[in-house]
């Protein structure tokens, strides 16, 4: 078995998606002006409905796992049924079908025995979904790794790429495959792919037993033969090097001065492009033994605060033997039934397979 259960992980990334949702179009004072000069240290509702909104992000992570039950059941090449789930979050989203026919994905499917993803109401809100994934899916164009649609390497093929990385757990390299698979269905720069496929490598080695520093030497040395790969592997290793100067910081800092993690974090990016969103989850998540700091640090930035905080949750959470994010994080988070139902389901399956 996984060394953290699939459920854990892809909550607290929902958790981080979640918090970090309430401040992701805010700068730094806006965050210090709003929510005090600590910044935003917890979940907030949005809505006034006392749920904790999720964002694109975990719609989007559901329908990867969406789509590792629909190529398992089909027999189909993964990407296909990635492909397939993805167009029912867009008809979902937008009411469009871009090619005749699509729209009939959206029926139950024989896997889907206690949940309805396409007829749950909550997925159907529009939390912000990312523009490179609307309008790459919009275009009936066959697309890939080596069929590029566009130029673009924002954050939102890594965002969603978990559920490949826990599938694939104790096997690193086809974790990596799999998740540039995945990241180029929609967005085709190198870095945007490749940051997505070093992401599902990561989990799939914590889930192993692997520690983030340890995991972190086998995904340079993947990257060090793959072809494009150079921006991701220097955006890894300014992570790992920011992170390494941050106790020293910590030290120097006043017992009121919480920010002294930003300067390194913005030295990073804002982490609206994959390798960005990629170093600043990591460099959060190595730069405090503490799992709710890390994700706090990952969110109290002016850049793309659910993405950071979320990928930064599920890297904390699949390392075995840290402590997790505070429980209370999860009482009122919106979706979390069907999270763990489909985080469940992936678990059984990637397990029943490996046996």
């Amino acid at each position: 078995m996984s060394t953290v259960p699939f459920r854990d992980i892809l909550l607290a990334g929902a958790a981080g998606d979640a918090i970090g949702y309430v401040v992701e179009f805010d700068d730094v004072e806006t965050i210090k002006e709003s929510y005090g000069p600590h910044g935003l240290r917890g979940p907030l509702s949005l809505d006034g409905s006392g749920e904790w909104l999720i964002s694109d992000d975990t719609q989007m992570t559901l329908f990867t796992i969406d789509g590792i039950f629909w190529s398992r059941q089909r027999g189909d090449a993964l990407t296909k049924g990635l492909y397939r789930s993805y167009m029912r979050w867009y008809y979902m989203q937008t009411g469009e079908e871009p090619r005749r026919g699509q729209k009939s994905w959206l029926k139950k499917q024989p896997y889907e025995t206690t949940y309805n993803l396409a007829k749950d109401h909550r997925l159907q809100e529009r939390r912000h979904p990312g523009m490179t994934c609307l309008t790459a899916l919009r275009d009936p164009a066959d697309r890939g790794v080596t069929q590029p649609l566009n130029d673009s390497k924002g954050c939102g093929g890594i965002m969603r790429v978990a559920p490949i990385g826990l599938y694939f757990h104790g096997d690193p390299e086809a974790a990596y495959e799999n998740g540039c698979a995945c990241a180029a269905i929609t967005h085709s720069h190198p870095s945007g792919y490749i940051a997505a496929g070093a992401m599902a490598s990561y989990l799939a080695l914590l889930c192993d037993g692997h520690t983030l520093r340890q995991a972190g030497k086998v995904v340079k040395e993947m990257l060090r033969v793959k072809e494009n790969a150079d921006e991701v592997y220097d955006a890894i290793v300014a992570a790992e090097k920011a992170a390494a100067k941050v106790p020293a910081l910590r030290k120097k800092a006043g017992a009121d001065d919480w920010w002294y993690y930003l300067p390194g974090l913005e030295a990073l990016g804002e982490g609206f492009v994959a390798e960005e969103t990629l170093a600043i989850a990591l460099y959060c998540a190595l730069a405090y033994s503490g799992s709710r700091y890390a994700v706090l640090a990952a969110l109290n930035h002016g850049g793309d605060s659910d993405s950071t905080a979320g990928i930064c949750a599920q890297l904390v959470t699949a390392e075995a033997g840290r402590n997790r994010i505070p429980e209370e994080w999860l009482e009122h988070l919106e979706c979390r039934d069907i999270i763990i139902d489909m985080a469940d389901r992936l678990e059984k399956i990637s397990f029943e397979e490996k046996a």
